[in-house]
């Protein structure tokens, strides 16, 4: 027999919207951090092809 499940959750006091955005001339980021003060933007990304041993003369230059 199948019976409908009700649930009970706190209700958030915040929402998050993920929204795309395009920057001309960003390349891709990856295991970014950003942060906003005064409508600028500081935007730190990692390595596009990370660390692995794909290019090991060139790991960390």
């Amino acid at each position: 027999m199948l019976s409908p499940l009700k649930s009970n959750a706190q209700t958030a006091l915040f929402q998050i919207a993920i929204e795309p955005m395009n920057i001309s001339g960003l390349g891709g980021l990856q295991a970014l951090a950003w942060g906003q003060h005064n409508g600028k933007w500081l935007i730190i990304g990692g390595r596009l092809d990370g660390l692995h041993r794909r290019q090991p003369l060139l790991l960390l230059i």
